[in-house]
């Protein structure tokens, strides 16, 4: 086995339309050539509005939390532009790429992509 090898750590996309936002990921969990989880769901709510897409839970839970304290504080929701701001400050060495995506009042649906691939 080449450890060096290039390895997918599986697809996730983000799409707008007129109105909306989609995102989708595949359900595989990779831990560099081995499939550590078939059934993982990649994509996880940050807030009423705004959802990522990404191999990295931590990072999206973390982030969830830090938008609940902004709505809270702010008494509004979070902008899909302050989650994806969140996400970058705080996804300290994961690497991979997060695609944080959703609807505002401000923007309408938008998606950005967060981080690098490989």
């Amino acid at each position: 086995m080449d450890l060096n090898a290039p390895n997918s750590m599986g697809i996730i996309i983000g799409v707008t339309y007129e109105g909306g936002v989609v995102l989708g990921a595949d359900s595989r969990s990779c831990t560099r050539m081995y499939v550590a989880n078939r059934a993982k769901d990649k994509i996880t709510q940050l807030t009423d509005n705004v959802y990522a897409a990404a191999n990295s839970q931590i990072v999206s839970d973390y982030v969830g939390y830090l938008l609940d304290q902004h709505t809270i504080q702010l008494g509004q929701p979070a902008t899909v532009k302050v989650a994806a701001n969140l996400v970058s400050k705080n996804m300290l060495q994961t690497g991979g790429l997060i695609i944080v995506g959703g609807w505002d009042k401000y923007e309408g649906g938008k998606i950005y992509g967060v981080g690098r691939l490989g």
